[in-house]
């Protein structure tokens, strides 16, 4: 995902739900930059989530980077979105899935259309959604 130009990282450690929003950069830059092959990573935000996410996905809309992050235990889906200068996400709906489904893949069209699918491993049964809320 890209904020003010640059490529930045959702990093996240299911346990204590402990995130980040990390920027790549070729500057070293605030946040406890890390050097590493010519290359920096800036700890721009750190926060918490509800622990057990299993995939999370990012989704383009209304020109800021937004996520879907998925607790297959639970069954439970989590939509939202980056803050515009990375300070953060703000959560926009909370839902849950059939059971047995997993979120495999989510991507961009052309036409700027976000779409993910879901699928269960256990019948082979795939579901296709348009991501609408934006």
């Amino acid at each position: 995902m890209t904020f003010e130009g640059q490529p930045h990282y959702i990093a996240y450690n299911q346990a204590p739900g402990d995130m980040q929003i990390v920027n790549i950069s070729t500057q070293s830059g605030v946040g406890g930059a890390q050097p590493g092959n010519d290359l920096f990573l800036n700890f721009r935000y750190s926060g918490k989530w509800p622990t057990g996410y299993t995939n999370i996905e990012i989704l383009a809309g209304e020109g800021m980077p937004h996520y879907l992050a998925y607790d297959s235990s639970a069954q439970a889906i989590n939509f939202g979105r980056m803050r515009i200068d990375a300070s953060g996400t703000d959560r926009l709906w909370v839902d849950s899935l059939h059971s047995g489904f997993t979120i495999t893949a989510s991507f961009l069209t052309a036409n700027q259309l976000n779409y993910f699918i879901l699928y269960d491993p256990q019948s082979g049964a795939a579901e296709f959604y348009e991501a609408t809320t934006f």
